[in-house]
């Protein structure tokens, strides 16, 4: 359990950093959600729990990563993905 005592308040940056990180988490999975709508009839919760939902996957496939790569790869600008990918995993390990 961390000393509660001696806690430094988060720099500027830390903050800045923390509260992106809870809107994309927040965010992304209703952007994603809205591009499988758009085209699909069936929202992401929906195709994981319903027999009929199990078939859409397969034709919903290809608006997953297109929607991953139009909301977030296409903002890292060219930076390093694999590195990103080292960073997040640090915090939420598989």
């Amino acid at each position: 359990m961390a000393d509660v005592t001696n806690i430094e308040p988060l720099h500027r940056d830390e903050e800045a950093f923390l509260r992106a990180l809870g809107r994309v988490m927040s965010l992304l999975p209703r952007t994603v959600d809205a591009d499988m709508l758009e085209d699909h009839p069936i929202s992401s919760t929906e195709y994981m729990v319903t027999d009929s939902g199990w078939t859409q996957p397969t034709r919903a496939w290809p608006i997953n990563p297109a929607s991953a790569r139009r909301h977030v790869l296409s903002r890292l600008d060219g930076r390093d993905i694999a590195a990103a990918a080292k960073v997040l995993e640090r915090i939420a390990p598989s």
